[in-house]
């Protein structure tokens, strides 16, 4: 009797996340920069409108996930080569990172250890990845996750490879 149980326990959650998933779980636009109004780590209000002109990197992390630690310096390196560049379209390349967390504590060392020098930097506090309100908006349910924008705010790629990445800024740059 407690094996039936437990089988049906399973399945029910189970379904519980396919219908979340499928049903509730409402996805961005296609190919368009999101609305995206948070407040940073530091406290200050943030609009990722401001940054309209720019290409833009939205990087979904944690300070618990070994492969986005492992991804932060070389996502610095490349804010630091291409932060100022001169591109022929864009004005600059910002980083927006998005840390998932169940301790939001954890933060503020990872991003000094990891050399995550760009200033925009969310923090959603969420017991459960899919909870997050921020992954649930860009149907984010692995970290790493990133979306790349260019200048006009046009989806680029969704998880592109920090190689390809580089590549499209090094393509973009003025000669």
């Amino acid at each position: 009797m407690k094996n039936i149980l437990d089988k049906l326990i399973a399945v029910g959650v189970i379904a519980f996340i396919l219908v979340y998933l499928f049903v509730f779980n409402k996805k961005l636009p296609e190919n368009s920069l999101p609305e995206l109004e948070q407040s940073l780590i530091s406290g200050e209000a943030f609009d990722i409108n401001q940054l309209s002109g720019n290409i833009i990197l939205l990087d979904f992390w944690g300070s618990w996930c070994p492969p986005c630690r492992k991804e932060n310096p070389i996502i610095s390196q490349m804010y630091s080569k291409y932060h100022d560049a001169n591109f022929s379209k864009a004005i600059n390349f910002e980083v927006v990172s998005v840390a998932i967390e169940r301790d939001a504590s954890r933060v503020e060392k990872a991003i000094e250890k990891d050399g995550m020098v760009w200033p925009y930097h969310i923090v959603q506090e969420s017991k459960i990845l899919l909870a997050s309100p921020l992954a649930r908006k860009f149907g984010v349910t692995d970290l790493p996750s990133k979306f790349l924008y260019d200048e006009s705010g046009k989806l680029l790629g969704k998880n592109m490879s920090l190689a390809e990445i580089d590549r499209y800024l090094a393509s973009q740059l003025s000669n």
